[in-house]
């Protein structure tokens, strides 16, 4: 997920929801709109079921969210660093994004997993990715197509 760009907030704390958030990337993003070839069949969030589960999935979608702000503080840090002037700890921030990035892997595997049709087909597709891209698209695509975060 590339870092975010915000305009000024109108909100009287100045800062944005999470839907707030994610509604201003997808617009300052462009997305792809399909799917990756292979990808497996989601349910719509609201076709989740039983209720628990669909309160696992949000749940799961929020984590995303929370773990996505913590990626873009560190993506600042790292680029307060200067790689010249102090390279251990150019380095070792460097690992922390790139730690918090597999971080919003597995909680996007983890909340597409919740909206699968067949989780042992989703599973099988998951585990044999080699492009982290490919989950971020199917996530990319099915928060379009689904809008989970306006049911």
């Amino acid at each position: 997920m590339p870092p975010r760009t915000r305009a000024a907030a109108t909100k009287k704390d100045d800062q944005d929801s999470v839907v707030d958030q994610l509604a201003e990337d997808a617009a300052a993003v462009e997305l792809p709109t399909e799917y990756p070839p292979g990808a497996p069949a989601l349910k719509p969030m609201l076709a989740i079921r039983p209720f628990s589960r669909r309160g696992e999935f949000k749940r799961r979608y929020a984590e995303v969210a929370e773990t996505r702000g913590e990626l873009i503080r560190l993506q600042r840090e790292l680029a307060e660093i200067d790689a010249k002037t102090n390279q251990d700890a150019h380095y070792s921030a460097q690992l922390r994004v790139w730690a918090a990035m597999d971080d919003i892997f597995e909680k996007v595997n983890a909340a597409l997993r919740l909206a699968a049709v067949d989780v042992e087909a989703y599973d099988r597709w998951s585990d044999s990715l080699t492009d982290d891209n490919d989950l971020m698209t199917t996530f990319n695509v099915y928060q379009q197509r689904t809008q989970p975060g306006e049911a």
